[in-house]
């Protein structure tokens, strides 16, 4: 049964996702027309060696003239028509697609075409001791959600096993399982297409980007002060983050700091020691920087991709805004409206002749536990 991680594509980015394949080492290796739809294959045909990072320590002991190296293949099918454009990620093309892609396309689908029979889980949390959370169900566990959620990626059982797999896994991407050929793949994105015209059968709480560039350039300030001060308890390098459906454990890797032509290396985890010295020792304004300011990450087996620093910390302001892979967010009025919605039952279920009213919500919200407060502020 073949496996498709699928990324819907904005349309208008297309262009640039291309320039951006060839950049990085893709090539066309091949082409066809099924349906209406061009199907593009980009390969990595001669991709670079990459340094093992256990061959020092174990260099005595090869027996080899040369230290040995690793080969990393990763390639990327797009389906295109006029109007319409899909991707299929294999290998760490993931973290390439992710920046022209549709964000909010896996939750979206997961809405419409997931059950209500949940897998596993991946959540920010707001208000309590917990700031991201990683949940495996047993089997037939319903959606459940704590105050002050909002959901990035779900695992769970579809509606129609035949069209959809059995299980489907949700984040930026939807990784489904099929037994179908890439010759099939213009007939799914279709199907894909109108069950996302369709209203969802579940709603999950979720936060929206922001847009609105003067806003960006005010949060990104903030950020700043809050990174050179180190003082809130919410700002942490993340330990880990999802990449479409893959989730990437940062507590394994090795770091490298980058700005410009300067550059350097992390010795042991990263944290804002390590990051107070490079900007000290090369004597960066970290405000007029914050966005050019990258980190190199490779792992084991020296797998690796660069990320702004933004991409890497977990941070949260009092007014619901935050960072998620670099980009700021902002918990939107869906998702105020399902924390209201929760503490509206609660009451009713509770006091079943009480009418819900502004002050019988106060009063409410007052009583809530440590970890129910979380909602508070955003209600």
């Amino acid at each position: 049964m073949a496996k498709y991680n699928i990324y819907k594509i904005e349309k208008v980015k297309e262009s640039k996702l291309l320039e951006k394949l060839q950049t990085v080492g893709l090539s066309l290796a091949g082409q066809k027309s099924v349906n209406g739809f061009t199907l593009s294959f980009y390969f990595s045909k001669e991709p670079e060696d990459i340094d093992i990072w256990w061959a020092d320590l174990y260099e005595g002991y090869f027996g080899l003239d040369s230290k040995p190296k690793n080969k990393v293949y990763f390639g990327v099918f797009l389906i295109s028509n006029s109007s319409l454009s899909y991707a299929i990620s294999m290998g760490k093309s993931h973290f390439y697609l992710k920046d022209f892609c549709d964000t909010d396309f896996g939750i979206n689908l997961a809405e419409r075409i997931a059950d209500n029979n949940l897998k596993l889980k991946n959540s920010k949390l707001f208000g309590g001791k917990k700031s991201k959370t990683i949940i495996s169900y047993q089997e037939n566990s319903e959606f459940e959600y704590d105050s002050g959620e909002s959901i990035h990626y779900v695992k769970a059982k579809t509606i129609d096993k035949d069209k959809w797999g059995e299980v489907a896994s949700f984040g930026n991407s939807a990784q489904l399982h099929l037994e179908i050929l890439p010759d099939d793949l213009p007939e799914l994105v279709q199907a894909i297409d109108e069950e996302l015209l369709k209203s969802p059968k579940i709603i999950l709480p979720r936060a929206t980007a922001i847009a609105d560039k003067i806003k960006i350039a005010e949060l990104d300030q903030i950020l700043v002060q809050e990174i050179l001060n180190s003082t809130n308890a919410g700002l942490q390098p993340a330990e880990a983050t999802v990449s479409g459906v893959d989730f990437v454990f940062l507590g394994k890797n090795q770091y490298r700091f980058i700005l410009d032509r300067q550059g350097q290396d992390v010795e042991g985890e990263l944290n804002f020691s390590v990051l107070h010295d490079f900007i000290n020792r090369h004597n960066i304004d970290l405000a007029t920087n914050i966005n050019k300011l990258k980190i190199k990450v490779s792992d084991e087996h020296n797998k690796g991709y660069t990320k702004p620093l933004k991409y890497f910390l977990d941070y949260v302001d009092d007014e619901r805004h935050f960072l998620r892979d670099g980009d700021w967010h902002i918990f939107n009025q869906n998702y105020i409206e399902f924390l209201k919605k929760q503490i509206d039952d609660r009451i009713v279920f509770e006091n079943p002749n009480i009418n819900f009213s502004n002050s019988v919500f106060k009063q409410w919200r007052n009583d809530l536990s440590d970890e129910e407060k979380g909602c508070s502020r955003l209600c």
